[in-house]
């Protein structure tokens, strides 16, 4: 489409400037308009009559708020077809969300969003607006060729034929009986027949069964009400398939008989594009759901965890101590999975951190076997060299799984699927796919599978969010959407060659990191859990959760105060007599969350202490703490006794 013309309405100059930049950056050709309160916007609306093509609206406005502002907007005559994203505060309840929809919003997204959201629901806004463009000019061209055809009638049957034969869309002519007396080249090209073939047949064979009575009524209405009338239903195609349409008909008189005029319009690519809205809606509400989720579930194994260690430090013979060490990993690996599921709903930042992947491929190696089909044959190759890199066990293990499955539905009669690791030094540029490696020494993961290929157009799409090559109700896709995403944030390349009945290979490049010799000890040592005798703050809502923590830093030394909430939290800090060195708090909590305690105590000249938030949610959920304020450090749940140790020290040293 053209360059299009965006509006923004916000109150808040900071929020209008980041999406100004945001925009700019993924619509570079966009022209971005800016209002402050909601008159102004409507104003600029008005100024800009039938050009609009988008606008982001602020639900919470000084004035005239948001709902209202929709509502207006959508109402107008100036701006009929350009929608609505609608943007809101994080803590919201459902009334909103449905008022937000019920006042003409076409989209609704709530702060903070992920970037790569709010681009798409963008792009799929900005599709329907230019879909809804051609279907109305498309229903403006209809319309004059009706009244041309009308016009025509009177004339020579050589001058109708020249309408028929110039419009784009199927026209149908049809006597009082539904019986086809005439149609333009357009609606033969549909049913892939001649001229001769459909002239005389009921429009009926070309109307779905369960479609039949509702198109009738349609036009016997157009007969008694004498009006143009408009609606939406299927045709038949060749090989069973099936189009949808909306189809404009009026009444008319056709070479001196009373006749219906059809005039169709291929609808199916405006569905496709709402489907993908609400495709984007859902996923939106199923990562809520996840995040809720995840939040509990994280609290219930950070005391899996910690008990778990506490159980193993104590342990009094080997049996008890490698019991306990199995229930470490099984937790973890419940975290992993846990942190998978909220980075796939965009709730969540992946963790990078430096990590080599030959232990990844080793330690899943069994449970690929056991999901593989037994006429698989699964065979790793590893490069002892492997450099390390710079991303996460828990989503290099989501990639590997994901394009193992795959490759296992590319290959329903059996085959050999290959997971390989090795060392790529590149002294020149290489480029795939629309990207380019720069030079340099690479780690590389290549899975390759004799599985059933692709052709070059379904390559092309593999990386968007919805393609998907399979059948309807059979899963989410391929998976390489969020592979490439994966990959993108470890500064990463996915390379995919396939062909045909040849297989399909994935390289994934991963650039390496340097770090030092002894850093690199320290990786492959067993986590310590160095300790102190500073005083701690801890406000934890969770009871379980709170003791453990606090019998955790008790046994590492630490005195501990502990508080059930903010406000308790906010009490203990003031009467406190002696220094405070660290507050570690949950981030929502009841009576006050963690940022608002902090905000509090910090506004206190005797109260100058560190912060350790700890969250099992994002730290998303940093960004309701005051503006202005310095970033504070995130323990995200679940944690283990080393992992939070080390961490307490990182601060308290500086």
């Amino acid at each position: 489409m053209s360059a299009p013309l965006i509006l923004i309405i916000d109150d808040f100059e900071d929020n209008t400037t980041l999406l100004t930049e945001t925009l700019k950056n993924f619509f570079p050709d966009a022209d971005l308009r800016i209002a402050l309160d909601g008159r102004e916007g409507i104003e600029i609306a008005e100024q800009l009559s039938n050009q609009l093509d988008l606008v982001i609206l602020d639900a919470n406005l000084p004035g005239l708020s948001g709902f209202e502002v929709c509502q207006r907007l959508k109402s107008s005559d100036r701006n009929p077809l350009c929608p609505v994203l609608m943007l809101s505060a994080v803590f919201i309840n459902n009334t909103d969300r449905i008022r937000g929809l019920e006042s003409g919003a076409d989209g609704y997204l709530c702060k903070p969003y992920h970037i790569e959201e709010l681009v798409a629901q963008v792009r799929v806004l900005l599709r329907i607006k230019e879909r809804e463009n051609q279907l109305f000019e498309n229903q403006r061209t209809l319309h004059s060729e009706l009244r041309q055809a009308e016009s025509n009638l009177e004339h020579p049957k050589q001058q109708v034929n020249t309408v028929f034969d110039t419009a784009p869309n199927p026209i149908y002519v049809l006597d009082k009986e539904s019986e086809i007396i005439d149609i333009n080249p357009a609606a033969c090209h549909i049913h892939e027949l001649k001229y001769d073939d459909i002239i005389g047949c009921n429009i009926s064979c070309f109307i779905p069964f369960e479609n039949l009575l509702d198109f009738q009524r349609s036009i016997e209405r157009c007969i008694l009400e004498k009006e143009p009338v408009e609606f939406e239903t299927t045709l038949n195609r060749p090989m069973g398939q099936t189009l949808p349409v909306s189809i404009s008909c009026c009444s008319t008189t056709y070479r001196e008989q009373d006749a219906i005029i059809l005039h169709v319009q291929d609808v199916s690519k405006r569905r496709e594009v709402g489907e993908q809205l609400r495709a984007a809606q859902k996923m939106d509400a199923v990562g809520r759901l996840t995040g809720g989720v995840a939040h509990d579930f994280n609290n219930m194994l950070t005391s899996i965890l910690g008990y778990a260690y506490l159980i193993k430090e104590n342990a009094e013979n080997s049996a008890i101590e490698e019991d306990s060490e199995q229930i470490i990993k099984a937790a973890e690996r419940a975290s992993r999975l846990t942190r998978q599921l909220l980075m796939f709903n965009r709730k969540q930042t992946m963790p990078l951190h430096p990590m080599e992947m030959n232990g990844v491929v080793q330690e899943i190696d069994h449970l690929l076997r056991r999901t593989l089909h037994e006429n698989i044959e699964l065979v790793t190759i590893l490069d002892e060299t492997l450099p390390y890199i710079n991303s996460d066990e828990g989503h290099i293990e989501q990639v590997i799984i994901n394009l193992a499955v795959n490759a296992r539905d590319a290959m329903p009669n059996g085959g050999k699927l290959i997971i390989e690791t090795r060392t790529d030094e590149l002294a020149e540029p290489l480029s795939f796919q629309h990207q380019t490696v720069p030079p340099g020494r690479y780690g590389v993961l290549k899975v390759t599978d004799q599985g059933s290929g692709m052709p070059d157009e379904v390559l092309e799409q593999v990386f968007e969010p919805f393609f998907s090559t399979k059948e309807r109700n059979s899963g989410m896709g391929m998976g390489l959407n969020i592979v490439y995403e994966i990959v993108r944030c470890s500064q990463g390349y996915v390379r995919i060659q396939s062909l045909p009945e040849e297989g399909t290979r994935v390289e994934l490049y991963f650039p390496e990191i340097e770090i030092a010799p002894e850093i690199a000890q320290q990786m492959r040592a067993p986590a310590n859990a160095p300790g102190g005798t500073e005083t701690i703050l801890l406000a934890e809502d969770e009871d379980v959760l709170r003791g453990l923590t606090a019998d955790m830093l008790r046994s590492l030394g630490y005195e501990v105060i502990e508080a059930r909430h903010g406000e308790e939290a906010l009490r203990l800090a003031l009467k406190h007599q002696d220094a405070i060195d660290l507050l570690i708090s949950d981030v929502i909590m009841p009576c006050m969350g963690g940022p608002e305690l902090v905000h509090n105590l910090q506004t206190n000249e005797t109260c100058r202490l560190k912060v350790l938030f700890i969250s099992g949610f994002t730290d998303e959920a940093l960004a309701l703490q005051p503006k202005g304020e310095r970033p504070h450090e995130l323990l995200l749940k679940p944690y283990t006794k080393p992992s939070m140790a080390q961490k307490i020290r990182d601060i308290l040293d500086g």
